[in-house]
Protein backbone atom coordinates (compact mmCIF):
# COMPACT_ATOMS: atom_id res chain seq x y z
CA UNK A 1 0.00 0.00 0.00
CA UNK A 2 2.73 2.34 0.75
CA UNK A 3 4.56 1.77 -2.35
CA UNK A 4 1.22 1.80 -4.22
CA UNK A 5 1.19 5.96 -3.00
CA UNK A 6 4.08 6.66 -2.83
CA UNK A 7 4.29 5.69 -7.08
CA UNK A 8 0.97 8.00 -7.16
CA UNK A 9 2.86 10.98 -5.44
CA UNK A 10 6.16 10.28 -7.63
CA UNK A 11 3.24 10.86 -10.96
CA UNK A 12 1.28 13.44 -9.63
CA UNK A 13 4.96 15.46 -8.58
CA UNK A 14 6.17 14.78 -11.61
CA UNK A 15 2.86 15.96 -13.40
CA UNK A 16 3.03 19.00 -11.67
CA UNK A 17 6.23 20.26 -12.09
CA UNK A 18 6.30 19.16 -16.01
CA UNK A 19 3.77 21.46 -16.32
CA UNK A 20 4.95 24.42 -14.76
CA UNK A 21 7.15 26.91 -17.05
CA UNK A 22 9.70 29.44 -16.47
CA UNK A 23 10.23 32.79 -18.65
CA UNK A 24 13.46 34.02 -19.31
CA UNK A 25 15.30 36.96 -21.15
CA UNK A 26 16.26 34.63 -24.10
CA UNK A 27 12.09 34.25 -24.56
CA UNK A 28 11.48 37.97 -25.17
CA UNK A 29 11.82 40.48 -27.33
CA UNK A 30 14.57 41.46 -29.72
CA UNK A 31 15.71 43.59 -32.05
CA UNK A 32 14.15 43.61 -35.17
CA UNK A 33 10.86 42.04 -34.27
CA UNK A 34 7.81 42.98 -34.53
CA UNK A 35 5.15 42.67 -31.95
CA UNK A 36 1.24 42.42 -33.39
CA UNK A 37 -1.52 43.05 -29.90
CA UNK A 38 -5.22 42.78 -30.79
CA UNK A 39 -7.66 44.55 -27.87
CA UNK A 40 -11.00 43.37 -27.72
CA UNK A 41 -13.09 46.68 -26.34
CA UNK A 42 -16.34 44.33 -25.34
CA UNK A 43 -14.59 41.06 -24.14
CA UNK A 44 -17.38 38.28 -23.58
CA UNK A 45 -15.07 37.06 -20.67
CA UNK A 46 -13.55 40.03 -18.21
CA UNK A 47 -12.46 38.29 -15.60
CA UNK A 48 -8.71 37.11 -14.45
CA UNK A 49 -9.84 33.80 -13.34
CA UNK A 50 -8.87 31.56 -10.49
CA UNK A 51 -5.20 31.32 -9.38
CA UNK A 52 -3.17 28.57 -8.45
CA UNK A 53 -1.71 25.36 -10.76
CA UNK A 54 -2.75 24.21 -13.72
CA UNK A 55 -5.39 26.66 -14.37
CA UNK A 56 -6.75 26.57 -17.99
CA UNK A 57 -7.97 30.07 -18.92
CA UNK A 58 -10.05 30.12 -22.14
CA UNK A 59 -10.06 33.11 -23.97
CA UNK A 60 -10.58 31.99 -27.41
CA UNK A 61 -13.71 34.00 -27.94
CA UNK A 62 -11.58 37.65 -27.71
CA UNK A 63 -12.20 39.57 -30.95
CA UNK A 64 -9.66 41.47 -32.48
CA UNK A 65 -11.79 45.69 -32.40
CA UNK A 66 -8.29 47.72 -32.56
CA UNK A 67 -4.87 46.29 -33.70
CA UNK A 68 -1.17 48.15 -32.38
CA UNK A 69 1.92 47.22 -33.84
CA UNK A 70 5.01 47.49 -31.55
CA UNK A 71 8.75 47.41 -33.62
CA UNK A 72 11.97 46.73 -31.36
CA UNK A 73 14.91 48.73 -32.88
CA UNK A 74 18.53 49.05 -31.98
CA UNK A 75 18.29 52.05 -29.63
CA UNK A 76 21.77 53.11 -31.28
CA UNK A 77 20.36 54.53 -34.33
CA UNK A 78 18.14 56.76 -33.35
CA UNK A 79 18.04 60.52 -32.02
CA UNK A 80 18.43 60.46 -28.03
CA UNK A 81 20.73 57.42 -27.61
CA UNK A 82 24.32 59.78 -26.20
CA UNK A 83 21.44 60.12 -23.12
CA UNK A 84 20.31 56.43 -22.54
CA UNK A 85 23.66 54.80 -22.76
CA UNK A 86 22.41 51.53 -20.95
CA UNK A 87 19.78 50.69 -23.04
CA UNK A 88 20.07 48.08 -25.35
CA UNK A 89 16.57 48.29 -26.77
CA UNK A 90 14.23 50.57 -28.12
CA UNK A 91 10.67 51.04 -29.34
CA UNK A 92 10.04 53.24 -31.96
CA UNK A 93 6.40 54.36 -32.19
CA UNK A 94 6.11 56.39 -35.39
CA UNK A 95 8.91 58.60 -34.59
CA UNK A 96 8.63 58.82 -30.77
CA UNK A 97 11.43 56.54 -29.20
CA UNK A 98 11.00 54.68 -25.63
CA UNK A 99 14.45 53.63 -24.66
CA UNK A 100 14.96 49.53 -22.71
CA UNK A 101 17.31 48.05 -20.89
CA UNK A 102 17.10 44.17 -21.31
CA UNK A 103 18.82 42.00 -18.70
CA UNK A 104 18.59 39.03 -17.44
CA UNK A 105 17.15 40.16 -14.61
CA UNK A 106 14.75 41.68 -15.65
CA UNK A 107 13.10 44.56 -18.42
CA UNK A 108 13.31 48.20 -16.88
CA UNK A 109 12.45 51.61 -18.73
CA UNK A 110 14.66 54.29 -18.99
CA UNK A 111 13.01 57.35 -20.71
CA UNK A 112 10.88 58.38 -23.66
CA UNK A 113 12.57 60.29 -26.41
CA UNK A 114 14.75 63.34 -24.24
CA UNK A 115 12.78 62.97 -21.59
CA UNK A 116 14.43 60.37 -18.96
CA UNK A 117 13.25 59.39 -15.66
CA UNK A 118 14.35 57.15 -12.84
CA UNK A 119 14.73 53.65 -14.19
CA UNK A 120 11.52 51.80 -13.91
CA UNK A 121 10.99 47.75 -13.97
CA UNK A 122 8.68 46.77 -15.31
CA UNK A 123 9.08 42.92 -15.62
CA UNK A 124 11.59 41.03 -12.87
CA UNK A 125 13.38 37.97 -14.27
CA UNK A 126 12.71 34.82 -14.51
CA UNK A 127 9.13 34.54 -14.31
CA UNK A 128 8.70 31.14 -12.29
CA UNK A 129 5.48 30.38 -10.60
CA UNK A 130 5.32 31.49 -6.87
CA UNK A 131 7.60 34.54 -7.57
CA UNK A 132 6.76 37.84 -5.21
CA UNK A 133 8.67 40.32 -6.17
CA UNK A 134 8.73 44.09 -5.04
CA UNK A 135 10.45 46.87 -7.00
CA UNK A 136 12.63 49.65 -5.60
CA UNK A 137 9.95 53.34 -4.79
CA UNK A 138 10.63 55.60 -7.36
CA UNK A 139 10.62 58.96 -5.99
CA UNK A 140 8.39 60.92 -8.72
CA UNK A 141 8.22 63.90 -6.52
CA UNK A 142 10.16 65.09 -3.49
CA UNK A 143 9.57 69.22 -2.96
CA UNK A 144 9.59 71.93 -0.16
CA UNK A 145 8.34 74.51 -0.78
CA UNK A 146 7.85 78.47 0.38
CA UNK A 147 3.52 78.65 1.46
CA UNK A 148 2.50 81.31 -1.04
CA UNK A 149 -1.08 79.88 -1.52
CA UNK A 150 -2.50 79.07 1.85
CA UNK A 151 -3.20 82.69 4.16
CA UNK A 152 -2.80 82.56 7.21
CA UNK A 153 -6.54 83.93 8.01
CA UNK A 154 -7.90 80.61 6.41
CA UNK A 155 -5.64 78.55 7.82
CA UNK A 156 -6.97 79.94 11.04
CA UNK A 157 -10.48 79.34 9.45
CA UNK A 158 -9.89 76.07 8.80
CA UNK A 159 -8.24 74.94 11.79
CA UNK A 160 -10.63 76.47 14.37
CA UNK A 161 -8.00 79.10 15.48
CA UNK A 162 -5.43 75.98 16.82
CA UNK A 163 -3.09 76.95 13.85
CA UNK A 164 -2.11 80.59 12.92
CA UNK A 165 -0.07 80.32 9.95
CA UNK A 166 1.74 77.60 7.54
CA UNK A 167 5.44 78.61 6.47
CA UNK A 168 6.22 75.77 4.68
CA UNK A 169 4.99 72.73 2.37
CA UNK A 170 6.27 69.38 1.36
CA UNK A 171 4.69 67.23 -0.79
CA UNK A 172 6.61 63.81 -1.51
CA UNK A 173 5.20 61.10 -4.46
CA UNK A 174 6.82 57.63 -4.99
CA UNK A 175 5.61 54.83 -7.32
CA UNK A 176 6.16 50.94 -6.59
CA UNK A 177 5.00 47.85 -8.07
CA UNK A 178 4.42 44.29 -6.80
CA UNK A 179 4.62 41.80 -9.18
CA UNK A 180 2.99 38.18 -8.16
CA UNK A 181 2.86 34.75 -10.30
CA UNK A 182 0.06 33.34 -8.85
CA UNK A 183 -0.94 30.65 -11.71
CA UNK A 184 0.16 28.99 -13.67
CA UNK A 185 -1.48 26.63 -16.73
CA UNK A 186 -2.67 26.59 -20.35
CA UNK A 187 -3.80 30.52 -21.91
CA UNK A 188 -5.94 29.43 -24.85
CA UNK A 189 -6.28 32.74 -27.15
CA UNK A 190 -6.99 33.45 -31.02
CA UNK A 191 -3.51 32.55 -31.96
CA UNK A 192 -3.33 29.30 -30.52
CA UNK A 193 -2.84 27.64 -26.52
CA UNK A 194 -0.03 28.35 -24.62
CA UNK A 195 1.53 27.14 -21.62
CA UNK A 196 1.74 30.27 -19.46
CA UNK A 197 2.41 32.36 -16.47
CA UNK A 198 -0.15 34.92 -14.61
CA UNK A 199 1.72 37.74 -12.92
CA UNK A 200 -0.87 40.05 -11.27
CA UNK A 201 0.50 43.34 -11.35
CA UNK A 202 -0.34 46.03 -8.42
CA UNK A 203 0.97 49.80 -8.83
CA UNK A 204 1.01 51.59 -5.89
CA UNK A 205 1.54 55.66 -6.09
CA UNK A 206 1.77 57.32 -2.30
CA UNK A 207 2.11 60.94 -2.02
CA UNK A 208 2.72 62.09 1.19
CA UNK A 209 2.04 65.76 2.48
CA UNK A 210 3.44 67.99 5.36
CA UNK A 211 3.39 71.71 6.39
CA UNK A 212 5.87 73.56 8.86
CA UNK A 213 3.92 75.23 11.80
CA UNK A 214 4.11 75.34 15.08
CA UNK A 215 7.78 75.09 14.62
CA UNK A 216 7.72 72.10 13.17
CA UNK A 217 7.30 69.67 10.39
CA UNK A 218 3.91 68.00 10.83
CA UNK A 219 1.04 65.93 8.49
CA UNK A 220 -1.07 68.75 7.03
CA UNK A 221 -3.87 69.49 8.81
CA UNK A 222 -6.98 67.60 7.71
CA UNK A 223 -9.30 70.38 6.17
CA UNK A 224 -6.62 72.37 4.52
CA UNK A 225 -5.47 69.15 2.87
CA UNK A 226 -9.23 67.99 1.72
CA UNK A 227 -9.56 71.95 0.68
CA UNK A 228 -6.25 72.33 -1.36
CA UNK A 229 -5.70 68.97 -2.07
CA UNK A 230 -8.73 66.94 -2.78
CA UNK A 231 -8.44 64.35 0.37
CA UNK A 232 -8.41 64.51 3.98
CA UNK A 233 -5.81 62.03 4.78
CA UNK A 234 -1.96 63.70 4.29
CA UNK A 235 -1.13 60.16 2.72
CA UNK A 236 -2.82 59.39 0.01
CA UNK A 237 -2.33 56.42 -1.77
CA UNK A 238 -3.72 55.00 -5.43
CA UNK A 239 -3.29 51.30 -6.12
CA UNK A 240 -3.65 49.61 -10.08
CA UNK A 241 -4.05 46.30 -10.79
CA UNK A 242 -3.45 44.09 -13.79
CA UNK A 243 -2.90 40.61 -14.86
CA UNK A 244 -0.16 39.50 -17.60
CA UNK A 245 -0.15 35.95 -18.89
CA UNK A 246 3.71 35.28 -20.19
CA UNK A 247 4.78 31.96 -22.14
CA UNK A 248 8.02 30.82 -22.70
CA UNK A 249 7.23 29.76 -26.69
CA UNK A 250 9.79 32.11 -28.21
CA UNK A 251 7.38 33.09 -31.24
CA UNK A 252 5.47 35.14 -28.80
CA UNK A 253 8.67 37.35 -27.59
CA UNK A 254 6.28 39.29 -25.42
CA UNK A 255 2.64 39.78 -23.24
CA UNK A 256 0.59 36.86 -24.20
CA UNK A 257 -2.43 38.58 -22.82
CA UNK A 258 -2.91 41.68 -20.86
CA UNK A 259 -5.83 43.34 -18.59
CA UNK A 260 -6.22 46.17 -16.18
CA UNK A 261 -9.11 45.59 -13.56
CA UNK A 262 -10.92 47.68 -11.58
CA UNK A 263 -11.68 46.98 -7.82
CA UNK A 264 -13.79 44.06 -8.46
CA UNK A 265 -11.40 42.59 -10.75
CA UNK A 266 -13.48 43.29 -13.81
CA UNK A 267 -11.55 44.40 -17.25
CA UNK A 268 -12.88 47.20 -19.35
CA UNK A 269 -11.12 45.68 -22.34
CA UNK A 270 -8.46 43.13 -22.83
CA UNK A 271 -5.64 43.28 -25.55
CA UNK A 272 -4.20 39.60 -26.61
CA UNK A 273 -0.98 38.51 -28.91
CA UNK A 274 -1.69 38.11 -32.32
CA UNK A 275 0.64 35.60 -34.48
CA UNK A 276 0.98 36.45 -37.76
CA UNK A 277 2.00 32.82 -38.91
CA UNK A 278 -0.93 31.27 -37.70
CA UNK A 279 -4.21 31.37 -39.47
CA UNK A 280 -6.08 33.03 -36.64
CA UNK A 281 -4.02 36.18 -37.55
CA UNK A 282 -6.00 36.09 -41.24
CA UNK A 283 -7.21 39.97 -39.96
CA UNK A 284 -4.01 41.58 -40.17
CA UNK A 285 -3.12 39.90 -43.60
CA UNK A 286 -6.50 41.61 -44.41
CA UNK A 287 -4.91 44.97 -42.73
CA UNK A 288 -1.68 44.28 -44.40
CA UNK A 289 -3.71 43.96 -48.13
CA UNK A 290 -5.22 47.56 -47.71
CA UNK A 291 -1.87 48.37 -49.37
CA UNK A 292 0.53 47.38 -52.12
CA UNK A 293 3.93 48.43 -53.50
CA UNK A 294 5.79 48.12 -56.38
CA UNK A 295 7.79 47.36 -58.04
CA UNK A 296 9.41 45.02 -55.94
CA UNK A 297 12.17 44.31 -56.02
CA UNK A 298 12.84 48.35 -56.98
CA UNK A 299 16.08 50.22 -57.36
CA UNK A 300 15.00 54.03 -56.63
CA UNK A 301 11.38 54.23 -56.67
CA UNK A 302 8.96 53.16 -54.90
CA UNK A 303 5.03 53.12 -55.64
CA UNK A 304 2.21 52.46 -53.30
CA UNK A 305 -1.36 51.33 -54.15
CA UNK A 306 -3.24 52.68 -50.83
CA UNK A 307 -6.89 51.71 -51.58
CA UNK A 308 -8.87 53.14 -49.36
CA UNK A 309 -6.14 54.70 -47.56
CA UNK A 310 -5.65 57.13 -50.16
CA UNK A 311 -6.16 60.73 -49.07
CA UNK A 312 -5.42 60.04 -45.38
CA UNK A 313 -2.44 61.37 -43.65
CA UNK A 314 -0.32 58.03 -43.61
CA UNK A 315 3.28 58.10 -42.02
CA UNK A 316 5.79 55.64 -43.13
CA UNK A 317 8.83 54.34 -41.45
CA UNK A 318 11.61 51.78 -43.31
CA UNK A 319 13.17 49.53 -41.19
CA UNK A 320 16.62 47.04 -41.88
CA UNK A 321 15.76 43.20 -41.06
CA UNK A 322 17.78 44.08 -37.84
CA UNK A 323 15.27 46.47 -36.40
CA UNK A 324 17.43 50.05 -37.40
CA UNK A 325 15.43 52.76 -38.87
CA UNK A 326 16.42 53.57 -42.39
CA UNK A 327 14.48 56.28 -43.31
CA UNK A 328 11.05 57.97 -42.20
CA UNK A 329 8.97 60.63 -43.83
CA UNK A 330 5.23 61.06 -44.32
CA UNK A 331 3.43 59.86 -48.01
CA UNK A 332 2.42 62.39 -50.34
CA UNK A 333 0.07 63.10 -53.10
CA UNK A 334 1.99 60.73 -55.53
CA UNK A 335 2.20 58.01 -53.09
CA UNK A 336 5.96 57.18 -53.77
CA UNK A 337 8.80 56.61 -51.83
CA UNK A 338 12.70 57.82 -53.16
CA UNK A 339 14.83 54.31 -51.64
CA UNK A 340 17.57 54.52 -54.20
CA UNK A 341 19.97 55.36 -50.66
CA UNK A 342 19.19 52.57 -49.07
CA UNK A 343 21.56 49.68 -49.19
CA UNK A 344 20.95 46.86 -51.22
CA UNK A 345 18.90 44.47 -48.92
CA UNK A 346 15.32 43.36 -47.41
CA UNK A 347 13.58 45.94 -45.90
CA UNK A 348 10.28 46.63 -43.28
CA UNK A 349 8.01 49.48 -44.79
CA UNK A 350 5.60 50.24 -42.03
CA UNK A 351 2.77 52.46 -42.39
CA UNK A 352 0.50 54.47 -39.92
CA UNK A 353 -2.74 56.33 -40.04
CA UNK A 354 -3.10 56.88 -36.18
CA UNK A 355 -5.28 53.95 -36.17
CA UNK A 356 -3.23 50.79 -37.14
CA UNK A 357 0.26 50.19 -38.52
CA UNK A 358 1.06 48.02 -41.70
CA UNK A 359 3.94 46.69 -43.09
CA UNK A 360 5.09 45.26 -45.80
CA UNK A 361 8.40 43.93 -46.83
CA UNK A 362 10.16 44.96 -50.19
CA UNK A 363 13.70 44.17 -51.35
CA UNK A 364 16.04 47.12 -53.01
CA UNK A 365 18.81 45.84 -55.49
Amino acid sequence: MTKHLLTLFTILFMHNAQSQISVTVNHLMNIGDVIHEATDTIPAINTPGDSGANIIWDFSSLVMQELDTTVFIDPSGTPDAADYPTANLCIDDDGDYTYIEKLNTGISVLGDDNAGFEKMLVLPLPLSYGMNHNSTPIVMMDTTMFNNMIDPMTVQMLTGGQIQSIDSIQISASYMQNFNVNAHGTLQIPSGSYDALRVKVTAKTQQKLYAYYNNAWQPMPAPISQMFFGSPSPLMEEKDVSYQWWTNQSHIKFIAMYMEVDSADIAKDITFNVDEDTSSSSSIKKIEANFSLYPNPSESILKLDLRELSGQLISYNIYAYNGALMGLGYLEQNQEIDVHSLPIGQYILELNNGIVSMQKTFVKN
